[in-house]
């Protein structure tokens, strides 16, 4: 017996290497925007955001500039973001900032380290497991 295949079986997901504006545009961004915003809303709704850390992120960011005929973005580790939302993160902020073409940190950069040690924060166990700083000012 056979499973049925997803319409999407053969597309390349997130790895838009091919055709990103297109893909994140009319693809990937709005039920991921959707799905986001549901959760989040369900869980302060039930009353557990304070208590629920959410974290949205990728492990890396994508090219400043468009390869493939302009219509492609290849892996890049030296800039990229994360959402942080819940779990004693006060909302509406944001904390740093890239270079005017989205290469590099201009403000206040924030290492995978850092993170890992914000995320330990909120979660109320400042366990030094690496060389990180947590991002106090992101808490109430």
């Amino acid at each position: 017996m056979t499973s049925p295949i997803s319409p999407l079986a053969n597309e390349n997901f997130w790895n838009t290497h091919g055709e990103n504006f297109q893909h994140l545009k009319n693809r990937l961004m709005p039920p991921a925007d959707q799905g986001f915003a549901a959760l989040l809303d369900d869980l302060g709704q039930r009353g557990l955001l304070d208590s629920t850390l959410v974290v949205w992120m990728g492990e890396f960011g994508r090219t400043p500039r468009t390869t493939n005929g302009g219509t492609g973005r290849e892996h890049w580790p030296w800039c990229y973001s994360a959402v942080l939302a819940g779990g004693g993160v006060q909302g509406g902020q944001v904390h740093g900032a890239s270079d005017r073409w989205a290469a590099y940190s201009a403000r206040d950069p924030v290492s995978p380290d850092d993170l890992g040690a914000t995320i330990l924060h909120a979660l109320g166990r400042p366990i030094p497991i690496n060389l990180g700083q947590p991002l106090t000012t992101l808490f109430g």
